[in-house]
């Protein structure tokens, strides 16, 4: 299924779009992401890389290489988390849906890596929950056609 997603970072100087499918929403619990996004888990989409377009602000971008595969950008002014690059596969990318403007409910959510959550936080939703990294990396990086 084709989405239309437009999205920005808090300051406004950095807006995007994209046209096409989408993968599961990931809740990931890893120390990483929590600290990354500042919040009990961080929660993504998979996007076609070739569906993905800067609008404006693709300047003020700064970069953060969070790991050996993957390449953090966020905006140099606000902080807002924008896309994840993965140096393993680049035809897809990691989209955070804080910034993101409309509806994704339809999308199947999934939590992963649950056994590093926070201690202090409870899962309270019925999605699938993987303690670890799924066996099949298709499960997270998968997109729907």
């Amino acid at each position: 299924m084709n989405r239309a997603i437009k999205g920005q970072c808090l300051c406004g100087y950095i807006k995007y779009k994209y046209l096409g499918p989408t993968g599961k929403i990931v809740h990931c619990h890893c120390s990483k992401c929590r600290k990354w996004h500042g919040s009990p888990y961080r929660s993504r989409i998979v996007i076609r890389r070739d569906g993905f377009k800067w609008i404006s602000g693709e300047d003020h971008l700064s970069f953060y290489d969070s790991s050996e595969n993957v390449t953090k950008s966020f905006c140099k002014h606000c902080g807002s988390n924008l896309v994840s690059f993965y140096k393993n596969n680049n035809t897809i990318l990691g989209l955070p849906l804080g910034g993101i403007e409309g509806d994704l409910n339809d999308i199947e959510q999934i939590h992963i890596l649950t056994k590093y959550k926070a201690l202090w936080y409870q899962i309270s939703d019925n999605y699938e929950q993987y303690a670890e990294l799924p066996v099949d990396p298709s499960i997270i990086r998968k997109i729907v056609e």
